[in-house]
């Protein structure tokens, strides 16, 4: 449980708001609230509840979530103990079989030894001589009983340290708070760069959104690629890539950053111009083109399979999307407003009323909100994303039709767009051209 105190000192009433005036926000209780604005007058206050209350509903959820849990917990114990039992039982008839066989044969040898040390004469009548024992070939077979078994065994030991060790505690199952909050202060993405293939190649970039600089490879996919390609990058440093335009394409791959080796998965349909989104081991797609698509898809990174989400309220190209708590906000080329896509209910609502264009491009920055549509900029902030302000300064570039996801380095904010990588600055709300690739 965490421990929380009032961020005013001696204070020891449980805080119950958070104010957003620091990124790692402050504490307050309500008896200090005003006092903590007052201490701060040039910071930009929010003061926002620390607890909302459990409905009936989402206690009941819970309690069916670990129910179910526990119930799964026991099957899945039940069941590996009565393998491991079979298992046991397996090993313990073979040391018994193997016990009882060499018992056999070391009193047959015992007995030979005691015939053989007695006898001072051997039967020759023809038909009738003793027989010989064929001991080589005796101790052939027994060696080879060792090889042939010896490594089996060994092998089962090792599994089974394997499995002993690889047990995971629940502990290992929460969620990494700072890792979850920064995901969803910030684009809602992994991208560390800009990645993109330059059009009609197969020639791979890394655009370094650090240092600005770049790495050229090549790539082994199967086709020369095109342009607006669904792509965004996967945990352990691996880059999910979809469809394409000009050519048109279906393919989709997995592209390792490191090694650069390429996993080909299951073909989806031709798209391109709708940007790809992870979120919680699947990649989602929304809308796109060859013609325009009402059609949306995720990709299930741990089966491996496509999986049809609920159509588009209307056919859609252009689409980006951005990760927020329990949904997805959806831009798009044509229809002048935000959609809303509910992940737990597989359904779509109107956002906000808002400008669109097919050049659109979504940021979040901490609870701030940016919409970039053409040479429009508009703003939001997460306690009000109904409500967009056009900001009274245009873009100087307003053609950067883009499926790449923003990537943020301090105030700056880098994506591609064909060949060319852009960089638009969340202060002074300027856009420049940083990189054009022939």
């Amino acid at each position: 449980m965490m421990d929380f105190k009032c961020i005013i000192g001696g204070c020891s009433t449980n805080p119950r708001a958070y104010c957003t005036c620091r990124q790692d926000f402050v504490f307050i209780c309500p008896n200090h609230i005003v006092q903590h604005f007052d201490d701060n007058e040039t910071l930009k206050h929010a003061s926002m509840p620390m607890y909302r209350r459990i409905t009936i509903e989402e206690k009941n959820q819970q309690i069916s979530i670990y129910t179910s849990l526990y119930d799964s917990i026991k099957r899945i114990e039940d069941s590996i103990s009565n393998c491991i039992v079979q298992v046991i039982n397996a090993f313990t008839k073979l040391q018994n079989k193997y016990t009882k066989y060499f018992m056999k044969q070391k009193t047959f040898i015992e007995k030979m030894i005691e015939i053989v040390s007695k006898e001072e004469k051997k039967l020759i009548v023809p038909g009738y001589e003793s027989q010989d024992f064929d001991h080589k070939g005796f101790m052939v077979y027994l060696e080879q009983m060792l090889v042939t078994l010896q490594p089996f065994c060994m092998k089962c030991v090792e599994e089974a340290e394997v499995y002993t060790k690889d047990l995971q505690s629940y502990k290992r199952f929460f969620l990494s708070i700072d890792k979850d909050r920064e995901y969803f202060l910030s684009n809602g993405n992994l991208n560390e760069h800009v990645y993109f293939f330059k059009k009609g190649t197969k020639t791979f970039i890394e655009f370094n959104t650090h240092d600005l600089t770049y790495k050229e490879s090549q790539i082994q996919v199967n086709e020369n690629q095109g342009a607006l390609a669904g792509i965004c990058q996967l945990p352990g440093r691996k880059l999910f890539y979809t469809g394409g335009y000009d050519p048109n394409l279906d393919s989709t791959y997995i592209i390792d950053l490191i090694s650069k080796t390429v996993e080909i998965l299951p073909k989806c349909r031709q798209r391109a111009c709708a940007s790809a989104t992870y979120y919680a081991d699947s990649v989602y797609l929304f809308g796109g083109i060859t013609d325009i698509l009402i059609f949306s898809d995720r990709f299930d990174l741990k089966t491996r399979k496509w999986v049809n989400l609920a159509n588009l309220p209307i056919a859609l190209r252009d689409t980006s999307a951005l990760v927020c708590r329990g949904f997805f906000i959806i831009s798009n080329g044509y229809q002048n407003c935000l959609y809303r896509y509910n992940l737990n209910r597989n359904n779509y609502e109107t956002l906000a009323v808002v400008n669109s264009s097919p050049h659109n491009v979504l940021i979040r920055d901490k609870g701030n909100y940016f919409y970039l549509a053409g040479a429009s900029v508009f703003t939001s902030f997460e306690q009000n994303l109904q409500a967009w302000t056009k900001h009274n300064k245009n873009l100087t570039i307003n053609s950067y039709e883009t499926t790449c996801k923003p990537v943020t380095k301090g105030r700056n904010v880098y994506f591609n767009s064909y060949n060319i990588v852009y960089r638009f600055n969340m202060d002074d709300i300027t856009i420049v051209e940083v990189k054009k690739f022939n």
